[in-house]
C-alpha cells in the first residue's frame, strides 16, 4: 500500500474564505494541492500532518489520515517540531545531517527569481492566476500543533527539510512526501516523486473532468478509479519509467504505447492473464501433455507474460469504455 504524506511545505497555495461563504471550518483557508487527481491514483492513502493542511473536501474521506490524531505518531511528532521550533534553520540541520543527501540546504527560502513564477504555477494548478479576483496566497496563517505554531508555506525550504525529518522519522513502509513545483528542485532527484504525480494526472486527466474549487478538487468518479483492477499496473507503469525520464517526455510515449496496444480483444485478455493458472502448475501440463500440446502451452506461458506486462493499459482502457 502506498502512501502519500502531505506536510507544512506540500500545498501550492491557500484560498482564504474570510468571511466564510464557502465553508465553515477552524481555520479561514483551503489548502491547493498539486495534481490531486494525480496523487488518488498513486496512492492508496494520504497522510496530512494536521487536518488545516487537507482541503476542506476531502477531511473525511477514508483514505485521509492525520497524523496528529494518532497516538501513534504523536510523540515523533511532536518532538520533530520541538526541535524545529528551537532550533535555526542551520542547527536543525546540523542535528540532522542526512539532509544534506536529500536536499538543498544551503538556503531556508526560495529565491526572488523563482517566486516571480508563481502566478504562472498557481495557474497550472489552480486554472487562474494570483490576482484574478481570488483571494490565494503561498502560505497559511499559524497552525497551532503540540504547542507549536507553524505556518503552511509552499516557499520556504526550511518547512522541505522539517517534512523530510518527519517522514523518515515515521519508519513507515512506502510513505512519501509530496513537493510542489516550487520546492521540487530542492530536492534530489532520487528522492522526488512529483514527476510521477504529474504523469499520472496528465495521463488520467484529460479522461476525467478534474477542477479545483474553493472547498477542494473535483474528483468525479474518483473511487471508480482507484477500485479498477489494473490500477497496481499503472501505478507500476509510472514509477518504473518516470525515474528516467521527465514526465513531459514520458506522458506523450505511455499514450503512444496505449494506443498502440488498446482494443477490446487485448481488455478481454487480460481478464484471462489475471487469473491465468500459476507458471508452475502450466509447466505440469507441458509435461504431461504431448510434444505437441507442450509447445502450445509454452507459448501460452509467453503470451501471457506479454499481456501481463500490459496490464497498466487495461486501466486507461476501462476509463475510456466507460466514460468515467
Amino acid at each position: 500500500m502506498r502512501k502519500a504524506l502531505i506536510g507544512f511545505s506540500s500545498p501550492t497555495a491557500y484560498f482564504y474564505d474570510h468571511d466564510r461563504q464557502y465553508f465553515n471550518e477552524p481555520w479561514r483557508w483551503n489548502p491547493i494541492l498539486e495534481s490531486p487527481q494525480g496523487l488518488l491514483t498513486l496512492y492508496d492513502e494520504l497522510w496530512f500532518i494536521t487536518r488545516a493542511l487537507c482541503p476542506v473536501n476531502l477531511r473525511n474521506e477514508n483514505y485521509v489520515k492525520f497524523l496528529d490524531d494518532d497516538s501513534t505518531y504523536q510523540t515523533i511528532v511532536q518532538q520533530i517540531l520541538s526541535d524545529f521550533t528551537n532550533k535555526k534553520f542551520e542547527e536543525f540541520v546540523l542535528h540532522y545531517p542526512y539532509l544534506n543527501e536529500i536536499m538543498d540546504t544551503s538556503k531556508s527560502f526560495i529565491t526572488s527569481a523563482e517566486i516571480s513564477n508563481y502566478g504562472n504555477i498557481v495557474r497550472q494548478v489552480y486554472g487562474k492566476k494570483t490576482g484574478s479576483g481570488l483571494p490565494l496566497d503561498n502560505h497559511s496563517h499559524n497552525i497551532e500543533i503540540f504547542g507549536n505554531d507553524i505556518s503552511g508555506n509552499s516557499f520556504r525550504i526550511d518547512l522541505l527539510a522539517l517534512d523530510n525529518v518527519i517522514c523518515d522519522y515515521l519508519y513507515v513502509p512506502n510513505l512519501e512526501l509530496i513537493t510542489n513545483r516550487f520546492n521540487s528542485s530542492y530536492i534530489n532527484p532520487k528522492y522526488n516523486t512529483l514527476n510521477q504525480i504529474i504523469t499520472s494526472q496528465a495521463i488520467t486527466v484529460k479522461r476525467i473532468p478534474v477542477s479545483q474549487t474553493p472547498v477542494g478538487p473535483v474528483l468525479q468518479n474518483i473511487e471508480q478509479i482507484r477500485e479498477n483492477n489494473y490500477l497496481v499496473d499503472f501505478r507500476n507503469k509510472i514509477i518504473s519509467n518516470s525515474k528516467i525520464e521527465d514526465a513531459q517526455e514520458l506522458v506523450p510515449k505511455i499514450e503512444t504505447e496505449f494506443n498502440n496496444y488498446r482494443n477490446q480483444l487485448l481488455i478481454d485478455k487480460h481478464k484471462d492473464a489475471t487469473l491465468a493458472t500459476s507458471l508452475s502448475n502450466t509447466i505440469l501440463t507441458v509435461v504431461k501433455d504431448s510434444m505437441f500440446s507442450g509447445l502450445n502451452a509454452i507459448q501460452e506461458i509467453g503470451e501471457k507474460r506479454n499481456t501481463r506486462k500490459m496490464d497498466w493499459t487495461a486501466f486507461v482502457s476501462k476509463i475510456d469504455k466507460n466514460g468515467i
